[in-house]
């Protein structure tokens, strides 16, 4: 059995990839910045045992599974979904990008 994707929706799955990739890490340093920990005796525990981490962790869970509901629910075209989700997905990293820019610093040194 054959599954043939059609040129445009691989190419929007590929931008849609990259975007969550870097969505990925942009909420990731979002939340380190605010949920910022300078008390720990271990490494592992900044990694491993962070608030950022597991919020992280839910919400793209969370988001995955919106993607895999709202075109089953709502009905609409492949191309629409797909090219509304990569604009969507585009601005949000767009977003995140420059409050971390402008907000960052004083995010951090709030905490210090």
């Amino acid at each position: 059995i054959a599954f043939r994707l059609e040129f445009w929706i691989f190419a929007l799955n590929f931008i849609i990839a990259i975007g969550f990739a870097v969505f990925s890490a942009n909420i990731g340093l979002l939340f380190d910045l605010i949920f910022a920990k300078f008390s720990w005796t271990k490494e592992q525990q900044v990694i491993k045992q962070g608030l950022p981490i597991v919020l992280c962790i839910f919400l793209g869970m969370a988001i995955t599974g919106l993607l895999i509901v709202i075109p089953i629910k709502l009905e609409i075209s492949r191309y629409l979904f797909f090219g509304l989700v990569s604009g969507l997905v585009a601005l949000i990293d767009l977003l995140i990008y420059v409050l971390i820019m402008k907000k960052g610093e004083v995010l951090i040194f709030k905490k210090v």
